[in-house]
Parts: C-alpha cells; structure tokens; sequence
C-alpha cells in the first residue's frame, strides 16, 4: 500500500524529482494512476510546506504520510492554523484525527474572530459611556460649584464636613437654616450651646463655624447625626415627625433643593454608569477567557448530544479536574492517549495515573463500549455520571457539593503500561492548550 512512508513512494518521489509523467510512472510501478496522483499531490504537500514555512515543518508534514493530503485546504486557506495543525499532529494518527485538529482549528479561527468582533464593539460602548461620565463628572462639579456658592464660606471646612454641610444647610434670607432633620439628641445639644434656635418653624445657624465643628467632632467618634425615624420613634413614639425634611423652609431654598436634585441625579447616573462599565468590562474579561480557553467542545460525542449535555458534560469535567488537582495530581482534559483513544479527563500524581470517562446522558453511557481500551493507560479507572448506574467492575464517581467523592473503587486488575508516554501525552495537551489555546 502507498501511504508516502514506504519504499515505493519514496522511490516514486524520485521520479516525479525527475520530472516523469504520471502515466508512466504508473505503468513502471504497476500502481493505478489514482495512487500516483495521490502520491503527487502528498509531494506537492511537502514541497509547498517547505517553501510556505521551513524545513522542519515540511518534515513533520512527510512523516503524517499521505494521509496528510486532508490538511492541504488549510494549507491554502490559512498558514498560521496549518502550522499550529502541524505542531500538533502525530504520525500515528488517523485520517479522521487529523480532520479533528484541522476542525479544532477553524474552530479557533472562529471564536477568535468573533472574540475580536465582540471585543472591539465593548470598546467601543465603554469608550462612549466614558466619554458620557466625563461630561456627567463636569456638569455635577458644576452643580456642586453653584451650591457651594449658595453656601458662602464652605470651603474653609474640610470636605467631610463640606458634604454633610450641603446636604443639611440651606440659605434662609441672608442667613442659613437646617434644611433636614438632625438627631434629636445632636439638635438639643447644639440649641442649648445656642448654634441653633428655632424661630417661627425654622431651626435658623446662629454659629456656622461651631456648627461645622460639632459635625466634624460627631463624624470623628462615630455618634450620631442623621434623623432617624426609627430611632426617634423609640424616644418618643407620640411625637415622631414622619419626614426627614424641614417643610417651612423651602419657599426659601427652591433654587438650592433643584440644584441638589440634579447633583443626586447626576450622581445616580454617575454610579449606574459605573456598575455598567465594571460589568462590561467583567463580560469582555470573560469572553476573553472562553474564547482562547481550551475547545473542550471538541468533545468526540458532541454531536450525539443536546445543548444541555453539552453544557452538563463541560461543568461535569471540570467538577473532576478540580478533583483531581485538589488530591494532588497533574491533570488535564481531552488527552490522546498513545492508543488515539481520547480520555474526557486524566490525572497523574508520583504513584498512581487515573481516567475519569464523563457520561452526562444515560445514552451515552449505554452507547460507549471503548471504556476497556483506557485501562491498559492508567492505575484506576472511573465512570463519573449524572445518574445512577449499576454497580460495574470498575470505579464510578459521584457529585458532592461541588466536588466529588469515590461512590465505587475500581477493583479491575489493570495497570498503566506506559506511564511516561501517558504523562508525556498529559503534558504535551496542557502545553497545546497554553500554547495554541486548543
């Protein structure tokens, strides 16, 4: 058989270095002229990987055999995935297991590019809602200034004592009054000092620099200062005012209570602006991590099941991941074993190698019947299911919070025969997955 490896091809190849016709070479080997023309397009594979990357990459594309003649669209279409593709590949595996990391690929190329499309849109829509806090953060300093100028005098106070100042002071005439209510017991302790009076309904500020003061001192050791309806409610439950706000002064302090109703509105959008950049930029953190995370859809029974296996089966391998990590061993999902049977999880510590098969659908646990091909690559072998199974010969695993515990031990004499190819196989998955992302 003609699979670019052997003899005949190799001596093949040297005809078509030659320069022959395929019709005669055909006849001179006694091969069909499909098998040549197959042969040549393998040998036209090699020599446009040597020229369209280098010479190590057109040796790993000759070693595949001619079974590597399914990557040439890849090799036409997109360079950088045909050499990641190349990385990657073995020459012991199959003609479908290349269409599998060729899919892989394309697959990459996808996501990243809906990645970036989704990327730049964020961007864009958190360039803009900047841009709109810019201009909210200048009207509300504008705001804030114009008060302020109500309030002559304000700056000499500490910026704490400025905002609380703001919020329970008002211009009343050519002198200045509570707007709100205090706590009762900080009101009765500024009116016996004098610093406040009520006349005709309204608390007018004798003493605005001890006012300020008194604030200062009450915001210093934690008592308090804002009204309470609860609070007061229990000191006296007969005359409890219903409202925080002084009525009789606001024919006085329209202008003042509007521009203050703009700042706290100007705030507010201020702080939803705010929680919706965090979240923005939350979502594009995250899209950035699932669209370069490893393709753990490439799953191999993906498209024998639903959306929500699919979805079940990913959380279900991470459950066993984590497990696996936390007990101590190197671990890593969708490992080609030196067999080409790929295990959904695998694990190895110093002493012991593990294959954990994820089955989400009781389907596709009753359809799988390769499960004893894993045995001869590890110590222990576990089925971790989303239901109930018989007991079987070898481990099963069971969800417990979020993590697992060993519902059955694996009692089936097996061993791993090749430790240090199953950890090479362990290693060279995780480093794809850092490296190319798949």
């Amino acid at each position: 058989m003609l699979n670019g490896l052997d003899h005949t091809s190799l001596q093949i190849f040297k005809q078509f270095d030659d320069g022959r016709t395929l019709g005669d070479i055909a006849m001179d080997f006694d091969v069909t002229i499909n098998q040549i023309k197959k042969l040549k397009r393998f040998y036209n594979g090699i020599q446009k990987t040597r020229l369209s990357l280098n010479e190590d990459a057109a040796q790993q594309f000759a070693s595949l055999g001619t079974k590597a003649v399914v990557l040439l669209p890849l090799l036409k279409d997109n360079l950088d995935l045909f050499a990641e593709v190349l990385m990657v590949a073995e020459p012991e595996m199959r003609r479908e297991d290349l269409e599998q990391l060729m899919t892989h690929a394309q697959e990459k190329k996808q996501r990243i590019a809906e990645f970036k499309q989704y990327y730049e849109e964020h961007l864009s829509k958190i360039a803009k809602q900047q841009k709109i806090g810019t201009q909210l953060e200048t009207d509300l300093n504008e705001v804030r200034h114009q008060l302020k100028a109500q309030l002559k005098g304000l700056n000499k106070y500490p910026k704490a004592v400025q905002e609380k100042l703001l919020y329970y002071v008002g211009p009343y005439g050519e002198q200045f009054a509570l707007r709100r209510r205090l706590d009762s017991g900080f009101r009765r302790a500024l009116t016996a000092k004098g610093i406040i009076e009520l006349i005709d309904y309204v608390w007018e500020i004798h003493d605005m620099d001890a006012f300020a003061e008194h604030l200062a001192s009450r915001m210093k050791h934690g008592h308090y200062i804002e009204w309470n309806e609860d609070r007061e409610y229990h000191r006296n439950p007969y005359g409890t005012a219903s409202s925080e706000d002084y009525t009789q002064i606001r024919s006085f302090t329209e202008e003042f209570d509007a521009m203050e109703a703009l700042q706290n509105e100007h705030m507010q959008e201020l702080e939803n602006l705010k929680l919706e950049t965090k979240q923005l930029e939350k979502q594009l953190k995250e899209a950035r991590t699932a669209s370069l995370q490893s393709f753990q859809e490439a799953n191999e029974a993906a498209d024998l099941m639903s959306t929500r296996e699919i979805l079940r089966h990913r959380d279900m391998q991470n459950l066993a991941l984590k497990w696996l990590y936390n007990n101590g061993y190197v671990a890593a999902p969708e490992v080609t074993l030196p067999n080409m049977r790929r295990a959904d999880v695998i694990g190895y510590n110093a002493d012991k190698v593990i294959i954990i098969e994820v089955k989400a659908s009781r389907e596709d646990y009753n359809r799988d019947h390769k499960w004893p091909e894993y045995l001869p690559y590890c110590d222990a072998f576990y089925f971790f299911t989303d239901f109930y199974i018989e007991e079987t010969p070898v481990g099963q695993l069971r969800e417990k919070g979020r993590s697992l515990e060993i519902q059955l031990e694996d009692t089936m004499p097996h061993t791993c025969r090749d430790r240090e190819a199953v950890t090479y196989a362990v290693g060279r998955a995780l480093s794809r997955k850092v490296v190319l992302g798949w």
